[in-house]
């Protein structure tokens, strides 16, 4: 099965395209709801994989991963409420942004006490 989407790589297309309108789909059940598309459609997709339906490498993922996932990731930005982001998350995004701060510093640092020299 493996080697007919990957010979063919428009059913490949298809089938894929099949998944995300099943997920749209599933995505109106109460379950499904609180999983998410993107988490359903890797779900989906991993199985397919695993069991040999779909290849595990193929170009067209990297036709996905190159134009779909970042217009993906701009399209939902467009839709969070960042009021409710900062009201809600507290404690845990100032660890964050403490964390995050600390780990640029420490790159700063680990820079200028250790530099990296080539041996070539």
């Amino acid at each position: 099965m493996v080697e007919f989407f990957q010979l063919n790589n428009t059913a490949l297309w298809a089938l894929l395209l099949l998944i995300c309108a099943l997920v749209l789909k599933l995505e109106t059940l109460r379950f499904y709801r609180n999983l998410g598309g993107p988490v359903i459609i890797m779900v989906i997709t991993a199985l397919l994989s695993n069991v040999g339906v779909i290849p595990k490498a193929a170009d067209s993922y990297n036709v996905i991963w190159t134009y779909f996932v970042p217009i993906a990731v701009v399209l939902l930005l467009f839709n969070a409420n960042l009021k409710k982001i900062f009201s809600e998350s507290g404690s845990v995004l100032l660890a964050f942004m403490l964390g995050a701060i600390g780990t640029v510093i420490g790159v700063f640092l680990g820079i200028n006490f250790f530099p990296i020299r080539r041996t070539c």
